[in-house]
């Protein structure tokens, strides 16, 4: 069939009725064409919504509500069939049209919890650099339907950056609290914090909201303004005698001419320098602890994010609190540094973290089932004894709050540890709870006590990503019998690393499926489809063949949707399914994991076979398992379902190489790997077992290699005659990193000279942990690594 002619009238008013008129225009003309038609109008008003009638069709239907709807018309016949997807907006214009801004900090976890009561200074608002801009937008008339919203942030008339929302990204604020009259009120948000096009200073931002009929646009000016974070005092380490002027350095990892600092010297002088309007005001945490700043507030000189100050001491030992903050740091940065005033050839030590999170907000984040450790690097300054005492402690932080505090329970903590006195702390997988905590580090010289060094760090423990399994032993591929149901249970196989059970209660299961190597997943205006919806892709069909048909498939008693049950002769022998589950947090959304299962359905029945890694020799990676290539791999199989009473069982492994080619939908080609009977005892071990070892010699004599398969045929009696049954796992080898180059700013030198190593442009799919560097000293003439 060819071009089919669709002409729509379209009114602007609550109930508009539309003409339809459909005609054939083939050449020649097709036999029997038949229309179908599914205006997805879900109104409780709404009367033949869904058609199916012959061609030629003029007819007309009427939309009781505003909105834009994606109108299906499929023509078809025993031949062949042709669908076109025509949008239609039932709207009126945006009356009274504008917006609000709010901000809403990422240590907050509520998505409501924003910050709306904002001051206007000066013609704009002022909104932290690290946050998230919220924009609430309204207008008066409910009929008036959104389609698309565009943000743009323009500097004077150049488009700093933009970004366009569909209705299913923007929050519908009146339809969650169950509002269905009044001004629509929809919530938008825009992360400054991760843009790095956005810098401190004066934005016009301006939003467009459309539909298919109207556009409406509104504009107002903020000032992004990083918060005030990473203070640090140094004296670079330059000695003075008493009464003479001793200069300092405060430096900010986040630092604007709109800052304010604080310091409160050993001899009980306080000084401000910054703005002298800004800093009139302390921040919360200072209200109750310090006066407010001394007048009047010098201006300070501002040179490569650094502050320079002098004060003049009459004592050989001396120390000062500094505090930092500006318009959006509710909670100030803060730094303690002390010093000696003398020249007895002992100076401060210098400490440096090799990873380095002094802003609460920028913890290192790491998951709760991964041990990890911190460790630093210290400079000494001092002619005499070098003998040192180290120490860490570890608080808990409010991160609302900002404060951090100890804990019994941590302070017994650090009480058993070894490592809490040495330059790098350990800790162990699982011993810290979910939370943000504070890691200090203290070395002090044991020849004079306060010869002392401090510094801290930011660790946030974040729960363990999800194994998300949809077949026992996370096994990827299996095979099933047209005449044999198929179940599936990611609530009862998936694996929380941080639990001993997976809580099944606190998550939503959507179940996705394709037929494998020949279509992607079904979905409309981009939005994958469920396995239980009745829309239609005509280019990616649903692998039931009437989608959504419930006789087809079930969930598990009480509609529990973390087991999927599919009806026997529901799919096609000959043909392979992808089938995918994602899972959703329902506390925290964004929480979400994805697990997927390959089926391929025969006509005789099929036994099932599961097949995993032995000793975690591999890690899950969503589709695939990954390994290194310098390992090897042990792996086992099991024939865990229908194996009652088998007799005569024979088992023989099949190894696969993957390649990502043109192949239909950018599935990997799986070749067989031939001959393999020539490398055994020498590649392969037990191939004709329940338990095959491959050797590394594989990976490492493919590096152009690398996608793998292992499959287990089993072919057995049963009291029915022979069955057989085959379960894989898939493999993804674990890529070193590429690309990059490492370089040092000198090659040889002596234990007190400073090296300066660059790393740059290394790629890694998985990220780049960290970097080790190697050196080598002569010492009696012998080198040593």
């Amino acid at each position: 069939m060819a071009k089919n002619w669709i002409s729509i009238k379209c009114k602007t008013n609550r109930n508009t009725t539309i003409s339809i008129n459909v005609r054939d225009l083939s050449i020649p003309s097709a036999s029997n064409p038949l229309l179908f038609i599914d205006y997805n109008d879900t109104s409780i008003l709404a009367t033949n919504n869904v058609i199916n009638v012959a061609l030629p069709y003029i007819g007309y239907y009427t939309f009781f509500s505003p909105g834009i709807y994606f109108v299906n018309f499929t023509v078809y016949n025993r031949v062949s069939s042709i669908t076109q997807i025509i949008k239609i907006g039932i709207n009126a214009q945006f009356d009274d049209y504008s917006f609000n801004v709010c901000y809403l900090l990422p240590t907050l976890t509520s998505s409501l919890s924003d910050s709306c009561n904002l001051t206007l200074n000066n013609g704009f608002y002022y909104i932290p650099k690290q946050s998230q801009l919220v924009i609430y937008v309204t207008w008066t008339n409910p009929s008036a339907v959104p389609e698309l919203f565009d943000v743009l942030f323009k500097n004077t008339s150049n488009i700093i950056f933009s970004q366009t929302f569909t209705i299913s990204q923007v929050t519908n604020v009146s339809e969650i609290v169950g509002i269905t009259t009044g001004s629509p009120l929809y919530r938008l948000v825009i992360d400054l914090e991760s843009n790095s096009l956005f810098k401190d200073g004066l934005y016009i931002v301006e939003v467009r909201t459309r539909n298919p009929s109207y556009t409406a646009t509104y504009s107002l000016d903020i000032f992004i303004l990083s918060m005030i974070a990473g203070l640090n005092i140094n004296d670079k380490n330059i000695v003075v005698s008493m009464n003479v002027p001793k200069t300092f350095l405060a430096q900010y990892q986040n630092f604007s001419s709109l800052s304010c600092l604080y310091i409160q010297y050993s001899d009980n002088i306080n000084e401000c320098y910054g703005d002298s309007t800004s800093c009139l005001s302390l921040p919360s945490d200072l209200l109750s602890i310090l006066p407010t700043c001394p007048l009047p507030i010098p201006a300070f000189t501002y040179d490569n994010s650094s502050i320079l100050f002098t004060r003049t001491f009459n004592r050989s030992y001396a120390w000062l609190y500094a505090y930092a903050w500006n318009h959006m740091t509710s909670i100030s940065s803060k730094d303690f540094f002390s010093f000696p005033l003398s020249s007895d050839g002992c100076n401060l030590p210098i400490v440096q973290f090799d990873i380095y999170n002094p802003v609460i907000r920028w913890a290192r984040r790491i998951q709760r089932s991964q041990a990890f450790s911190i460790a630093v690097q210290i400079i000494f300054n001092c002619s005499r004894s070098l003998n040192n005492t180290k120490q860490w402690h570890i608080l808990e932080c409010n991160t609302d709050t900002e404060r951090c505090y100890q804990t019994q329970t941590l302070n017994q903590l650090i009480s058993q540890l070894s490592s809490a006195n040495t330059s790098e702390i350990y800790i162990k997988s699982q011993i810290l709870p979910i939370g943000t905590y504070l890691f200090n580090f203290t070395v002090s010289m044991n020849s004079q006590t306060d010869i002392l060094a401090s510094d801290y760090t930011y660790i946030k423990i974040i729960p363990s990503d999800i194994r998300v399994n949809l077949l026992v032993h996370g096994t990827s591929v299996i095979t099933n019998g047209i005449a044999q149901s198929l179940l599936f249970q990611p609530g009862v196989y998936s694996i929380d690393p941080d639990s001993n059970y997976f809580n099944v209660q606190i998550w939503t299961y959507k179940y996705y499926c394709r037929i494998y190597q020949q279509a992607s997943y079904p979905n409309f205006n981009g939005e994958e489809l469920t396995i239980d919806s009745t829309r239609i892709d005509s280019v990616n069909p649903s692998c039931f063949n009437t989608p959504g048909n419930m006789s087809l498939f079930t969930y598990g008693p009480n509609n529990n949707q973390s087991i999927l049950y599919i009806q026997p002769y529901a799919l096609q022998s000959g043909r392979s399914y992808e089938f995918k589950v994602i899972l959703t947090n329902i506390y925290d959304t964004s929480l979400q994991y994805t697990g997927y299962a390959l089926v391929q359905f025969q006509e005789v029945d099929s036994v099932l076979i599961s097949v995993e890694c032995v000793i975690k020799m591999c890690l899950p990676n969503v589709e695939y398992q990954r390994i290194n290539p310098t390992t090897q791999a042990l792996l086992t199989s099991y024939c865990i379902d229908r194996c009652e009473n088998l007799t005569d069982i024979v088992i023989q492994w099949s190894i696969y190489r993957g390649f990502t080619t043109n192949y239909p939908n950018n599935d990997i080609q799986w070749i067989l790997y031939t001959n393999m009977s020539a490398y055994d005892d020498s590649l392969f071990y037990g191939r004709n077992t329940k338990n095959l070892t491959v050797v590394n010699t594989l990976f490492l004599s493919n590096p152009t290699v690398e996608y793998w398969k292992f499959e287990s045929i089993y072919t057995v009696t049963t009291s029915n005659g022979v069955a057989t049954g085959a379960g894989a796992i898939r493999f993804v080898i674990n890529l070193p990193p590429q690309n990059g180059t490492c370089t040092t700013d000198r090659r040889n030198g002596t234990t007190m000279t400073l090296f300066q190593f660059t790393c740059l442009n290394w790629f890694d799919t998985n990220g780049v942990s960290d970097y080790t560097f190697y050196g080598m000293y002569v010492y009696a003439n012998a080198k040593k690594k």
